[in-house]
């Protein structure tokens, strides 16, 4: 399965669009680039230094691609994406290990890695846990409450 769509065929046609410092091909996770009536709308996904960016970009028939201004992204973000025609497939082909995990790092203040996550989720489970406990003892406190008006009503 390709990592290039639509328009791009292989890494040349990328640098041809862009004539900027564009990532190297092992770089590159997805690049899709459509074009019609003249106009078109690019997306390049790749990694640099361990982390996920992407570069969107569109033009109208005056200009071909011009805007290269890459932002840091995430896994989350990319699936969440519908138009762009194999971006999902390459994703989760690419940028997940054998476990499932992702295998590049996530913007701050998104969990790290699997430990992290699951130290998020033992401690939210503490305190449900601790909810629920404090929920039992409310619940019997009121119904001694109520068991003991009910007593004191009767042997008025």
């Amino acid at each position: 399965m390709s990592k290039y769509y639509d328009c791009w065929k292989c890494w040349d046609d990328v640098e041809n669009d862009y004539h900027t410092d564009t990532p190297p091909d092992k770089d590159i996770i997805y690049a899709g680039y459509t074009y019609e009536w003249y106009s078109g709308n690019a997306l390049l996904v790749f990694t640099k230094n361990g982390k996920l960016y992407e570069n969107n970009d569109s033009h109208c028939s005056c200009n071909g691609l011009e805007r290269w201004n890459p932002e840091e992204t995430s896994v989350s973000a990319l699936l969440m994406r519908q138009d762009w025609p194999g971006l999902h497939e390459t994703i989760q082909r690419t940028c997940f290990d054998s476990q499932g995990f992702v295998v590049f790092s996530v913007p701050e203040g998104e969990p790290q890695d699997a430990e992290e996550r699951i130290e998020e989720l033992e401690a939210l489970l503490h305190e449900a846990k601790d909810l629920i406990s404090e929920l039992v003892h409310f619940e019997t406190t009121l119904y001694s409450r109520q068991r003991g008006r009910e007593f004191l009503e009767k042997n008025k």
